[in-house]
């Protein structure tokens, strides 16, 4: 029984296995990459009912309805933490929220004040 020498074919098979191995880890870097792209902008967006619902007690809690220069700072270190930016809207109950990673990011929200129930 004889038995042919082949020279060469392992190394060519670790080599393929090698690029398959590659490609395989070059997805998961790139998974990964998206994971973290979307975690980062669901972090971003938690925010916004955050804020909203800070401005909503400072508005209710305020004399007139009407935040102080004292409770507005206090808001904009709050948005600050959050890698948000805010400004006065149009009118005393409309606060808009800016994104600082990206300032085209930016919505007004509108608080209703219901005075019936008080």
């Amino acid at each position: 029984m004889t038995i042919k020498q082949q020279k060469g074919s392992f190394l060519l098979e670790f080599l393929i296995a090698l690029g398959i191995f590659s490609i395989a880890i070059v997805g998961l870097v790139k998974l990964q990459n998206r994971a973290t792209a979307d975690l980062s902008d669901l972090g971003s967006d938690m925010a916004i009912p955050i804020l909203i619902d800070d401005f909503t007690a400072r508005i209710n809690i305020a004399p007139n309805n009407v935040i102080d220069n004292r409770s507005w700072n206090e808001l904009k270190v709050t948005a600050n933490v959050m890698m948000k930016d805010i400004e006065k809207g149009e009118d005393k109950n409309t606060i808009r929220i800016i994104d600082m990673i990206d300032p085209s990011k930016k919505n007004d929200y509108t608080v209703v004040i219901d005075l019936n129930g008080i």
